[in-house]
């Protein structure tokens, strides 16, 4: 389970970057169950405060890029 300071950053990724739910799974150790509840959870507040996280423009191709 992900703390609210892991949920936070984890769900930017998952905005920001277009990162599937699967690999931001992997990148912070859950499951992929895990982090679509943790990211569902995280966007209903981010929605009711009108707050969004828009995407980058470009993708990463690489590990490196991120």
């Amino acid at each position: 389970m992900l703390t609210l300071a892991d949920r936070l950053p984890a769900t930017a990724v998952h905005h920001r970057l277009a990162l599937p739910q699967v690999a931001v799974a992997t990148l912070f150790g859950v499951c992929p169950e895990t982090i679509t509840r943790d990211i569902r959870d995280i966007r209903q507040p981010l929605i009711k405060m009108e707050h969004t996280i828009d995407p980058t423009d470009g993708r990463l191709t690489t590990l490196e890029h991120l």
